[in-house]
């Protein structure tokens, strides 16, 4: 195996970049997703001697290429030749046994989502209590779920008696009455999930409840930030960075907005994560006007819904993609309006040609590609997108669930996993110039201290005035490791949501 290994990486160092890939299957990394790690980053840098640019790949977000426009393009790129990619399997696991670290790295970004992959979508996060905090005369006891042992979903537990101090500055106490999940919830427990804390750890990313009490203000926000003026029985919607499967939080004002008027908590926990998600990607990176074609991948999904919302909003022509066929009618009750032959159940087989059917159809036969692609899915269905892209288009990635584990990892979920890595779809950057379209990637989890700036995005997404979210699937707080699992089978629509009951209701 060294061997092989290092004939894999001798290859690799004669530049041998096949620059046709683009024409063969294109694909292209995640915007340095999983750059977190300072030897990481030296490694793939852009600015390191002697670098040169060659195939990057999609599926496992390594690093990101091709961003148009004013954003520039943003790339690291890790060298691989065409040869090396079809050499033998064994050369193949050879090589990717020699980088097993950045293979487990880029392990979270399988996700999103859902999503999303969903701390990702989370905006300006401060970390939340994530192990039981000390007790002291003023705490309080909480009810949380636990992750004590990461890689399999029967690794959560139920602590009764978790201590939650008071509210520090800039604090609010929220008694949660509903919880959101995301994928990236499902990768935590899995300990797939880059970002996660040490064990033990609480998950969880978002919420839904009333305000008990409020710490002092806060003076060292940047200029420009929004924070909401709470009081003491108002609805919030919050974001926690892990810590929200509890029955109470202690939540940074500026990441609370109030619950709007006629919404539920349970609607209010479906909103912030994946609304925020969809408008990030189709408006601050995909820039979709009026007259866009829009390719929205896993559109009866929560985040996929939000992106049909948006579309509608600016005036953009969508076309949706879905898993199944019984998941149409998801789209079609939340979107009446929209051609049914413009809703694609995708093919593995033929899915290029299904894409270009109906972007001819949601444009009323003017173009049979489309400006904008919104991807959480990738794996076989990059190509079928990437081919029908227009020119000066955007092919935004934010999760890759058709690489997500079907189920807990054991050895046998760490081949499957590996396999689907090594069969990933590429693109050779070098060619993006001449197609004259872009592939970009996003973790907002990265944008921690761009609090003013995603603020601002908020602001333009409950701008919009979208509906309410649609809630798929109801579980009680005692059943959240089977609301995880049954998201984690990608077989629900709209948001998952577990709601908490009041204290006297548990009695």
């Amino acid at each position: 195996m060294p061997a092989l290994a290092a004939r894999a990486a001798s290859r690799a160092s004669n530049g041998a970049c096949d620059r046709t890939a683009v024409s063969r299957s294109k694909c292209l990394s995640g915007n340095a997703l999983a750059n977190a790690s300072s030897a990481h980053s030296a490694r793939h840098s852009l600015a390191a001697p002697e670098m040169t640019p060659s195939i990057t790949s999609v599926g496992a977000g390594a690093s990101l290429t091709g961003v148009v426009g004013d954003r520039g393009v943003a790339a690291a790129f890790s060298s691989m030749d065409r040869n090396a990619r079809l050499a033998s399997f064994g050369d193949r696991i050879a090589r990717l046994a020699s980088s097993a670290r950045s293979f487990v790295s880029m392990m979270f970004f399988f996700g999103v989502v859902g999503g999303v992959v969903a701390s990702e979508a989370s905006f300006s996060f401060s970390p939340a209590p994530s192990s039981p905090s000390s007790s002291s005369s003023s705490s309080e006891t909480v009810k949380s779920w636990r992750v004590n042992k990461t890689g399999a979903l029967s690794g959560m537990t139920l602590v009764e008696d978790d201590a939650i101090a008071p509210p520090g500055p800039g604090e609010a106490r929220v008694h949660v009455k509903a919880i959101g999940l995301n994928f990236a919830d499902v990768f935590s427990v899995l300990g797939l999930y880059q970002a996660t804390p040490p064990t033990p750890f609480v998950p969880g990313l978002e919420c839904c409840g009333v305000v008990t009490a409020l710490g002092p203000p806060r003076a060292d926000l940047p200029e420009g930030t929004v924070v909401p003026d709470l009081k003491v029985g108002d609805s919030v919607m919050c974001v926690t960075r892990f810590g929200a499967y509890a029955t109470k939080v202690n939540a940074p004002t500026h990441q609370t907005r109030k619950l709007p008027a006629g919404w539920t908590h349970e609607q209010g926990a479906a909103f912030l994560v994946q609304g925020l998600t969809a408008y990030y990607a189709l408006r601050a990176l995909g820039n979709v006007r009026k007259g866009h074609t829009v390719l929205v991948h896993s559109a009866a999904g929560g985040c996929g819904l939000f992106g049909l919302g948006i579309c509608e909003a600016v005036g953009a022509r969508a076309v949706a993609t879905v898993g199944s066929a019984s998941k149409k009618e998801i789209i079609l009750a939340r979107h009446p309006t929209m051609r049914e032959d413009a809703i694609v159940v995708r093919d593995r087989r033929r899915f290029g040609e299904q894409v270009k059917a109906a972007a001819l159809v949601a444009s009323g036969g003017v173009s049979d590609e489309c400006d904008v692609v919104m991807d959480a899915v990738m794996g076989d269905f990059f190509k079928g997108g990437w081919d029908n892209l227009a020119k000066t288009g955007r092919y935004v990635v934010y999760g890759a669930a058709d690489l997500t584990p079907a189920g807990d990892l054991g050895l046998s979920g760490w081949v499957k996993l590996a396999w689907k890595y090594v069969r990933r779809p590429f693109v050779d950057p070098m060619n993006l110039p001449g197609v004259n379209k872009s592939v970009m990637g996003f973790n907002l989890i990265w944008m921690f201290d761009k609090i003013v700036e995603l603020g601002e995005l908020l602001a333009g997404l409950e701008a919009l005035k979208l509906k309410p979210p649609t809630i798929g699937r109801r579980f009680r707080f005692d059943e959240l490791p089977t609301a995880l699992r049954t998201f984690q089978s990608g077989g629900t629509t709209g948001k998952v949501v577990v709601l908490v009951p009041d204290e006297e209701e548990e009695e």
